[in-house]
């Protein structure tokens, strides 16, 4: 089975689809707020799920806790 040329060039780029890039819905401090929206705790204001800067932290699963040294 061969690549089609789209994937490909994806591929040769290392494309990742917007629901899986490092943006405020993934992030640790993106809370749920308003349905559609999320709310930074680390800025205390709206933004979209899609949006991006450069404080972004990996979400913890729920239940997760972080070990104590």
């Amino acid at each position: 089975m061969s690549t089609s040329p789209i994937n490909a060039a994806k591929n040769m780029q290392g494309y990742v689809p917007a629901t899986q890039r490092q943006r405020c819905a993934t992030c640790h401090f993106g809370a749920d707020c308003y349905g559609s929206g999320l709310q930074c705790r680390k800025g205390g204001f709206l933004v979209t799920v899609y949006s991006v800067c450069s404080d972004w932290q990996v979400r913890q699963p729920p239940g997760f806790k972080q070990p104590t040294g």
